[in-house]
């Protein structure tokens, strides 16, 4: 029998002694656990819902449609690039998926969904911005569609919808009757003369408007504003022949809607003025027939009304009233004030007080030629005589028109006397009352009578005994 060893294990340390005998040495393992492993799968989850959030988060942010594709776009791309590190990373330290598992070409198709997704988001810009501006030029939303047009890249396109926005903008405006406004706009479509058919679009609503609100000015008898407007209307290079026709027919009813409320409100001058406009411009216009006696009338008013202060200055009037309208009443007025006879008055100064004067008479015919045996004919023969006042003023009244020669007469008791004076070189009477048409005729001072020669004048005169008669005046 072997003997009972020092120990309980064999040399070998794999039998222990029991006591009887060797057994086997089992050893007893304690599990340790390992450290929780991070499952691909759950990562794969945890990255799509993170995606998701961020990518609604970034668009519930803005109301502009390319930002909010912009922003979950960039988003996208980084969580792409992300993804695609780690897995680099994971791949690169031998932690690979397995090669029958679903989660290869899950995470694969994840990542190439972001990043074209993304870069889609980027590069699509300028076409959402057009989207966006079409959907709100449909809402009626002009500043905003503007906006969006104006912040794409395609400038030719953007000029088509730039210049078809301001175009509706604009008659939306002057649907509203904000007309001004409405002008505003058609004129920003000028800046875009590449927009094909939209300039011509804006020309046409330009007009109608400007149209629109010349009416107004003559709905409200603004008639200045309302001609302005007009001739600005015809002035523009797109203004044809329909727009030009339409201009001449607004404006002959405002410069004579004008003329007749100048008229009504004794603006005798305005009056006159646009009626001989619509005479002159607008000769065939409906407006052109109506004018002709109310232009007789606020001619015999203005000549009127200026003759009180200035006769030669109303003579024009009444002259044209005569010449154009004596067919009217005004007219027929006109040529019997202009057939008048006038008054004549004056001033005489006698110089010798030994021959006084007292009458004065209107001759005509006389000359420095005749003789002074043929003076008192000539006197007898004027009808024409007035009395001289003790001032030396004299007046006569109601004189036929035509040109007279002064003379005067006077008795100092023992005598009787007249005389005219006369230019010794011409011998043309000095002193002449010519009567025109309108206008009394003042004198003033006429030469004062001398009886004696000087070098430039002589005054002719007669003198015959008190018993020999001289014709009385005539007044």
């Amino acid at each position: 029998m072997a003997s009972t060893p020092s120990n309980d294990l064999s040399p070998d340390g794999n039998y222990r002694w029991n006591g009887s005998s060797w057994r086997p040495v089992i050893e007893s393992v304690v599990a340790t656990p390992s450290p929780p492993r991070l499952q691909p799968h759950l990562v794969l989850v945890g990255l799509g819902v993170a995606t998701v959030a961020l990518m609604a988060g970034l668009t519930i942010s803005g109301h502009d449609w390319a930002d909010m594709a912009l922003r979950p776009g960039v988003a996208a791309i980084v969580v792409a690039g992300c993804a695609a590190t780690a897995w680099l990373v994971r791949w690169s330290m031998g932690a690979q998926v397995p090669t029958g598992s679903i989660l290869r070409p899950l995470a694969i198709t994840l990542i190439g969904v972001l990043a074209l997704g993304g870069s889609t988001a980027v590069i699509a810009q300028p076409r959402i911005h057009q989207a966006q501006g079409n959907f709100l030029e449909g809402q009626g939303h002009w500043a905003g569609a503007i906006s969006e047009y104006g912040a794409g890249n395609g400038q030719t396109t953007n000029d088509q919808e730039l210049a078809r926005t301001y175009n509706s903008w604009g008659q939306a405006l002057a649907q509203k009757g904000n007309f001004e406004d409405a002008i505003t706009k058609f004129h920003l479509v000028y800046q875009y003369p590449n927009a094909t058919g939209e300039v011509s679009k804006a020309e046409m609503g330009e007009i109608s408007a400007q149209f629109m609100l010349a009416q107004q000015d003559l709905a409200a008898e603004s008639f200045p504003d309302a001609t302005a407007r007009l001739a600005q209307i015809k002035a523009l290079s797109y203004c044809l022949s329909d727009c030009s026709h339409q201009v001449d027919v607004l404006s002959a009813q405002a410069y004579f809607d004008e003329a007749e409320s100048a008229l009504a409100g004794k603006n005798y001058v305005d009056a006159v003025t646009n009626f001989d406009i619509v005479l002159n411009k607008y000769s065939g216009s409906a407006q052109a027939p109506r004018v002709h006696n109310d232009l007789a009338q606020a001619l015999l008013n203005l000549g009127q009304s200026v003759r009180a202060t200035s006769c030669s200055g109303a003579l024009t009037y009444y002259q044209r009233l005569a010449k154009e309208f004596g067919d009217t009443p005004p007219g027929q007025q006109a040529k019997s004030d202009l057939s008048a006879p006038q008054d004549v008055k004056g001033h005489i100064s006698n110089s010798d007080s030994t021959h006084p004067l007292s009458l004065v008479a209107l001759a005509q015919g006389l000359s420095g030629n005749m003789t002074s045996a043929q003076v008192l004919p000539a006197w007898n023969a004027a009808r024409i005589k007035t009395s001289i006042l003790e001032s030396g003023d004299f007046v006569f009244k109601q004189v036929p028109q035509g040109t007279y020669d002064l003379m005067w007469f006077g008795t100092n008791g023992s005598e009787i006397y007249g005389a005219f004076t006369f230019d010794l070189n011409s011998k043309i009477p000095f002193n002449v009352a010519s009567v025109g048409p309108l206008c009394p005729v003042d004198l003033g001072r006429p030469r004062p009578v001398k009886w004696c020669m000087s070098n430039h004048r002589v005054t002719h005169a007669f003198s015959s005994p008190r018993g020999v008669p001289a014709s009385p005046p005539r007044r």
